[in-house]
């Protein structure tokens, strides 16, 4: 059994909740917990993060390998070999899928509608790689970084390091096309977000900090809602 599995089990029996009530307090399978439990598994950030609210616990009272000076690579291990959910990899050989990025909004965010999708050819080493697309830039959002015409290619499981360029795609509302910022990679720390409802305290969690291309202050977006992505090559128009 691992730390980990040691951990979950010593807070549950505190609790005296067996498995079953664990799966149904954090939205982890029961399957997915024994795992845990186990030995054959490790949570990802995602899981810890449902399981330490479940618990009322920070994620290393679960995880005790976690910690300040290891978190940043964590979190960014973790989520970085994500994939899009609209980026299947069903272009033709050599080709992967071509979104033209929209109008940006104030805090340049901008979305990748399947509407405005195509292929595009794309370099060797990123041709056989599941998930991989890449984005044509038709203003100047992203300046002086990127310019008007360049397409970016986005690599989902790159390792994602301080100050990369990267995309960070914001699953803000469930069933809707993520949100996008671009920017470079600064680090992720905890930060404070504003509640859903007036009367609701804020939340603290970890965020991504990014500096974005062409706006001049720093956006923190919340690490469970999220996947970063490294921006890898781009093509001049």
């Amino acid at each position: 059994m691992s730390e980990t599995g040691k951990r979950l089990v010593m807070l549950r029996a505190e609790r005296g909740w067996d498995q079953t009530a664990l799966a149904e307090r954090s939205g982890v399978s029961i399957s997915t917990i024994s795992r845990f439990e186990t030995g054959k598994k490790e949570p990802t950030l995602e899981q810890l993060m449902a399981l330490g609210r479940a618990f009322g616990v920070t994620i290393n009272m679960i995880n005790p390998t976690i910690n300040p000076a290891n978190f940043d690579k964590f979190v960014v291990d973790s989520m970085a070999a994500q994939q899009p959910k609209f980026a299947i990899p069903d272009a033709r050989p050599g080709r992967i899928p071509l979104f033209i990025q929209n109008t940006a909004g104030l805090l340049g965010e901008f979305a990748l509608p399947d509407a405005m999708r195509s292929e595009t050819d794309c370099p060797p080493w990123l041709a056989n790689v599941p998930g991989a697309f890449a984005i044509q830039i038709p203003d100047m959002h992203m300046s002086p970084r990127f310019r008007a015409g360049e397409t970016i290619f986005i690599h989902p499981k790159a390792p994602v390091r301080k100050f990369d360029d990267v995309i960070v795609l914001w699953d803000q509302i469930e069933g809707e096309t993520p949100l996008v910022y671009a920017g470079q990679y600064l680090d992720v720390a905890e930060a404070e977000f504003s509640a859903d409802f007036d009367d609701s305290p804020k939340r603290v969690e970890p965020a991504y900090i990014l500096k974005q291309f062409g706006q001049t202050l720093e956006l923190k977006i919340p690490t469970v809602e999220a996947k970063i992505m490294k921006i890898v090559g781009v093509l001049l128009p």
